[in-house]
């Protein structure tokens, strides 16, 4: 059998991607509709124009990727193409593979998690039931033909990081993070506000002189 003939080849949750794509023009079209109004009366709808150009970059970006995203196993490999990163994984490394269920924070819903194991029960991929379907985690452990674990209960993802202390992602655990991306995005938020603000004739803190 030819080492890179693809067995599996499963994509994240299609509904992600939609989703987001029509969030962005629900709520897009009705609010630049209105500043291109407001501003034109000003002579400042250029500016309107470079936020509208970036917003539009930024969501063809986050769709593009998702769309590229996927996995597959080969006769040799696991390739796991995420939304950022792609990463190469031997299969003659997987020793064994873990089927759970983690509780959503704030939420009862709970969220599968497979991860795939070396010899010595090290995490060496993840795959999360946030981007990867069910089905898609059972396939991959199916052809993978390495024996599987099936946790009986669904866990907090605490727990779950305790039993599987790498399993975690770099900004998974670390509140510091989500401080730090939250306070990030309203300064860059208020910013743009502002900016836009000055386009149709509303009074802000970026025209206010000492």
């Amino acid at each position: 059998m030819d080492d890179d003939a693809v067995l599996v080849h499963v994509r994240p949750r299609e509904s992600l991607g939609r989703t987001g794509l029509i969030a962005s023009l629900v709520g897009g079209v009705p609010l630049f509709g209105v500043l291109y109004w407001l501003s034109a009366s000003q002579g400042s709808w250029r500016r309107v124009l470079v936020v509208h150009v970036l917003v539009v970059a930024i969501v063809t970006f986050g769709w593009t990727r998702h769309h590229g995203a996927f996995a597959e196993v080969t006769a040799s490999r696991v390739v796991k193409q995420a939304f950022f990163r792609r990463r190469v994984v031997e299969r003659d490394r997987i020793a064994s593979t873990l089927l759970a269920h983690t509780w959503r924070p704030g939420s009862s819903e709970a969220v599968p998690q497979l991860l795939l194991l070396d010899a010595d029960g090290v995490t060496i991929m993840r795959f999360r039931g946030a981007f990867w379907s069910i089905e898609a985690m059972q396939a991959i452990a199916a052809e993978l033909q390495v024996p599987t674990t099936v946790a009986p209960e669904t866990i907090s993802l605490k727990e779950f990081y305790e039993e599987n202390p790498r399993s975690a992602y770099w900004y998974e655990g670390r509140p510091w993070v989500a401080a730090g991306g939250v306070a990030l995005a309203f300064a860059g938020a208020f910013l743009v506000m502002s900016w836009i603000m000055l386009a149709i004739g509303a009074p802000s803190t970026l025209s206010l002189t000492p």
